[in-house]
């Protein structure tokens, strides 16, 4: 068997099947040998309304015309397995009708083709399931022939041999053969059939240049199925035969490509309309996604078929800028579902810290987080599924991050209340230690402020009672302690201004404002002993030695020490000029004590205020 007798067989099953009025013509046939199996395989571009069980009708009957049955083709090749027929569309592996033929002894097809109930392509579908085998009319069992029997695509039919001897036939037939194969096209003379078609598809014909279109694209398939169809008659034992085959793969390939093209954007389309009227569910995107991909994944080896190049160029940019905006749409989906995730769980977190927050940074912490998600939640795009589900949160989280805020208000305030009143009253104790007992007072009474407006159920609402009893103690001997510092301050004042009277008797006075503190009144080395002499036991005795004046600048000072005593309640210290200390003056013993004696012991009354003159 040789592929000029294959490629002739399929020519004259072409013009058999055209015989019949009625018949849907396939836009391709293809005849093979599988094992021992004949193969025949129909084509059609589109089948949506084809009459599957009319034209399996036909085909079995032109299958069994005598033309057919003697061929060389069948006559030189002993079959022994069957004759397979599928009906496909174009592009697709899978046919949408098939049946086989096989030897039988007996006859079960009628002898006449019935009409066709509805137009020769009305209702069927690629998907539509075949129809079962036709009614057998026992009055048509004459002689062996072929009995249809369906069968699945994937079991590949065998033609079994016919098993009669043809002898007589066989040279009628190759006499007839003789004749019919000098009056097929291209065999004697030219060929003007391949003439025409070269230069129908010449790069400068306008039917068959490049598609810029999918209208031109369909156009160009059209055309190129009916040069096909044209070419094929052109039998094997032409001279012009090679140069057709050839320009027949040429055609067959831009047919495929074109079909294959026809069907992606079928399914572009397909998902053009489905990505209309968002939002959708991510698992709907997904989806729309996988159809660009798989789109443009048949497109990419297009683009080097310079006949749909510039249409696949074109389309492929479209694709991939569809498919770039559908991962957009999954982006934004896929983010918005992860921000209502995460902040479902931020919110838990943050209400549970809620609970057992003890400081200002856990409140500012938690005011954050519940900021944080409501603006992540406002921000989720109206155009996704999740944007309803957000807004419906927000009503829901808004009020309790009003609370939050709230309380993180009053934290804050509380916190800084509390630390203020703690900076006063260091600056009190400060003051204390620096003997400046007014600036003690006023800072004792601003940290007593602050702490009573620290706000209620707050983390420093504890620290109220106790500070308040602290600081109200500590504003009060504040307050005391003034009061002395201010008598003793009188005393100085006016002890110096006695010794300024009395000259060169006093080298300075001198205030310790210590708790237990005193006036310290410093004598001048002239006059430290006379003064300690007058302190004496013996009184003014001792005084005898001393000059008039210096004796009453004694006197005089004494007696305004004590004046100055009594007055102010405010002990008095004495020292002489070399630090010794030499006694004082006690309000609560009217009188003079001198330094190695105590008023427990001997208290001695030396120059009273009430012996003064």
């Amino acid at each position: 068997m040789t592929s000029h007798q294959l490629s002739h067989f399929q020519t004259l099953l072409l013009q058999t099947l055209q015989q019949t009025p009625s018949f849907s013509m396939p836009d391709a046939v293809y005849c093979g040998v599988k094992h021992t199996n004949l193969v025949i395989v129909l084509d059609y571009l589109t089948a949506t309304q084809l009459n599957t069980a009319f034209c399996t009708e036909v085909l079995k009957r032109s299958l069994l015309n005598p033309s057919i049955q003697q061929h060389p083709y069948l006559s030189t090749h002993r079959f022994s397995g069957k004759i397979c027929c599928y009906f496909r569309k174009t592009g697709e592996k899978k046919p949408f009708a098939q049946f086989t033929i096989k030897p039988s002894t007996k006859t079960d097809l009628p002898q006449t083709i019935p009409s066709p109930s509805s137009p020769s392509r009305a209702n069927h579908s690629p998907k539509e399931t075949s129809p079962p085998p036709q009614t057998i009319d026992n009055e048509h069992r004459s002689k062996p022939t072929f009995k249809a029997k369906w069968v699945s695509f994937k079991s590949w039919t065998k033609w079994q041999q016919w098993g009669t001897s043809i002898g007589a036939a066989l040279f009628l037939g190759t006499v007839g053969m003789g004749v019919y194969a000098l009056t097929r096209p291209c065999v004697l003379g030219t060929c003007q059939l391949l003439t025409d078609a070269q230069s129908i598809h010449s790069p400068t014909h306008s039917t068959l240049g490049p598609t810029t279109s999918f209208a031109e694209a369909t156009q160009t398939h059209r055309t190129l199925l009916d040069l096909s169809y044209q070419l094929r008659t052109v039998p094997f034992w032409s001279p012009y035969y090679d140069e057709v085959r050839s320009l027949l793969t040429t055609y067959d390939q831009h047919t495929t490509t074109i079909a294959q093209l026809l069907d992606v954007q079928s399914h572009a389309q397909v998902a053009a309309a489905a990505s209309q009227a968002p939002p959708h569910p991510l698992i709907i995107w997904l989806e729309i996604e996988q159809q660009w991909q798989q789109a443009i994944q048949k497109l990419e080896p297009m683009a080097t078929d310079p006949m749909v190049a510039p249409l696949v160029e074109a389309k492929l940019t479209e694709y991939n800028g569809n498919l770039l905006a559908i991962q957009y749409r999954i982006e934004q989906e896929s983010t918005a579902r992860t921000v209502i995730e995460s902040v479902r769980q931020a919110i838990d977190a943050a209400e549970a810290r809620s609970s057992v927050a003890q400081s200002l940074d856990t409140w500012q912490q938690i005011q954050s987080t519940w900021q944080t998600a409501l603006d992540q939640l406002a921000n989720i795009p109206p155009d996704t599924m999740a944007h309803a589900e957000a807004t419906h949160l927000m009503t829901i989280y808004r009020p309790q991050w009003t609370k939050v805020r709230d309380r993180l208000q009053s934290e804050t305030l509380s916190q800084q209340l509390y630390t203020d009143a703690n900076h006063s009253a260091k600056q009190a104790i400060q003051s204390e230690a620096d003997n400046q007992w007014t600036a003690a007072v006023a800072h004792w009474q601003e940290a007593l402020d602050y702490v009573q407006k620290i706000p209620r159920n707050t983390m420093f609402s504890d620290q109220v009672p106790p500070l308040m009893v602290s600081y109200s103690t500590a504003l009060d001997q504040a307050k005391q302690q003034e009061n002395i510092v201010v008598a003793f301050q009188q005393v100085e004042r006016q002890l110096d201004q006695k010794c300024q009277q009395i000259s060169m008797i006093c080298q300075s006075v001198e205030l310790d404002t210590t708790p237990d503190g005193t006036v310290q009144v410093w004598l001048s080395s002239r006059y430290g002993g006379a003064v300690e002499a007058a302190m004496g036991s013996s009184g003014a005795k001792q005084l005898s030695y001393l000059s008039r004046d210096m004796a009453g600048d004694v006197d005089q000072l004494l007696t305004a020490i004590a004046t100055v005593g009594k007055t102010t309640q405010v002990p008095i210290e004495l020292y002489r000029a070399d630090g010794i200390h030499i006694g004082r003056y006690e309000p609560e013993a009217r009188g003079y004590i001198q330094s190695h004696l105590t008023l427990s012991e001997n208290p001695v009354t030396l120059l009273s205020s009430d012996e003064t003159r």
